[in-house]
């Protein structure tokens, strides 16, 4: 990824935090955090909602700070990982574990960061992100 588009055009991605609500997803998890990672992001946490297989471990062994979340729930997982977040954090990132985000488009969202308070994907958007 080109450095200098991301230190003139956009946010600063130290600033950026991904979260990335997590059940047993121990077979895409490192591959979403991996693409997370070569976007330029570096403040991935990643929270366990109950995973009864190594979705924790895999999410720790590529790079992410896990948090675990035992109230079952999607919104509880989010909500989790917002309580976690520093107050330098400028942006903040929802992600699903699954690997069904197009996460090739993140740097059109960290440009449009310029002139924006709020950004809203939709997967459904595409014919691979409905099949997810």
């Amino acid at each position: 990824m080109n450095q200098s588009f991301l230190n003139h055009n956009c946010c600063e991605l130290n600033r950026v935090f991904a979260i990335v609500p997590a059940l047993n997803e121990e077979a895409t998890i490192g591959n979403v955090i991996e693409s997370l990672q070569s976007s330029g992001l570096t403040n991935i946490y990643v929270v366990d909602n109950g995973s009864s297989d190594r979705t924790a471990f895999e999410a720790l062994s590529a790079g992410a700070k896990v948090f675990r979340e035992p109230l079952p729930g999607y919104g509880r997982a989010c909500w989790h990982g917002l309580q976690q977040l520093p107050d330098m954090c400028d942006w903040i990132l929802f992600s699903d574990a699954d690997g069904s985000d197009d996460l090739s488009k993140l740097p059109e969202f960290f440009a449009a960061t310029q002139n924006a308070d709020f950004i809203l994907g939709n997967r459904r958007a595409t014919a691979s992100g409905r099949a997810a």
